[in-house]
């Protein structure tokens, strides 16, 4: 589990109700290996066939002709036709932009993890599908992030860097001074930080019931918080979390997924703007 609340379990019970013939890539990335192994589990559970499977290197540039020989054994595969993708935005787009050079458009049915969620996947991925928990805006922290400058955030170096991008300045000759406590441009607030404040809270009253019910004197004594704390004890608390979040209702199943509404996207190219939405 983690501040993001990984939906890998979710997403792959959903894809496989298809009860097609299957073709997986994942990153070797460990939230994404943890993807495509509850994959193997379920389709051998449901008796499915996994036609292809493909591991995609962390640093794709390190072999250039990978994407050209996964397109290659992916269309020799006449079986595989619904493809399960556990990827981010940029191997997503050196992958699609593999089949659009190949003009392959319609062939395959893409379902993707929420990590692939970008409008510039090109015509090759026209259609694909991604599924997203409901996200909520959190006002107090959309106020916070507006009136964030240097000038009051001393202590985050991010500041410093991105104030020199945004003004092209230096503040090791001054010309950022000037800059100090001008606001950045408008940029909007990603609604994720609501998920990630209410994962943090997750973390905080697993942490607080478990020390309140085995070893309370950790409070007292440091000494012995390690111990208390450590994973094996927190997992039960962590999958027995209920409150009111920001997003909404935090709850989970059994295997640690949260329990939520769902927001199904996809994605539609339009050759006009030459670019796609997520509808």
């Amino acid at each position: 589990m983690h501040p993001g609340f990984p939906r890998h379990f979710t997403l792959c019970k959903s894809v496989l109700l298809t009860k097609c013939p299957l073709s997986y890539r994942y990153v070797n990335d460990p939230l994404f290996i943890l993807g495509a192994k509850q994959i193997e589990k379920e389709a051998k559970r449901r008796g499915l066939c996994i036609a292809y499977e493909a591991k995609i290197p962390s640093n794709d540039k390190e072999d250039p002709g990978f994407y050209e020989s996964i397109s290659k054994n992916l269309l020799l595969n006449y079986r595989a036709r619904v493809v399960i993708l556990f990827l981010g935005e940029t191997h997503g787009y050196n992958f699609f932009n593999e089949f659009e050079k190949r003009n392959i458009t319609g062939y395959f049915v893409w379902i993707a993890s929420d990590s692939l969620s970008s409008e510039d996947l090109g015509p090759s991925a026209d259609g694909l599908i991604t599924m997203l928990y409901t996200l909520g805006n959190y006002a107090k922290f959309d106020h916070h992030y507006k009136y964030l400058v240097p000038g009051n955030s001393s202590g985050n170096p991010w500041f410093a860097q991105l104030w020199e991008m945004y003004y092209d300045c230096n503040w090791n000759n001054g010309s950022c001074d000037v800059y100090k406590q001008t606001p950045k441009p408008d940029q909007p607030v990603t609604t994720w930080a609501s998920k990630q404040y209410d994962g943090v809270w997750v973390y905080a009253y697993a942490l607080n019931k478990l020390i309140n019910h085995t070893c309370p004197q950790a409070y007292y004594d440091k000494t012995i918080l390690l111990e208390c704390t450590r994973g094996r004890n927190l997992l039960p608390y962590l999958k027995n979390v209920s409150f009111e979040g920001i997003s909404g209702k935090i709850k989970f199943d059994g295997n640690g997924d949260l329990i939520g509404e769902y927001n199904l996207f996809q994605y539609k190219y339009y050759p006009s703007k030459k670019s796609g939405v997520n509808v």
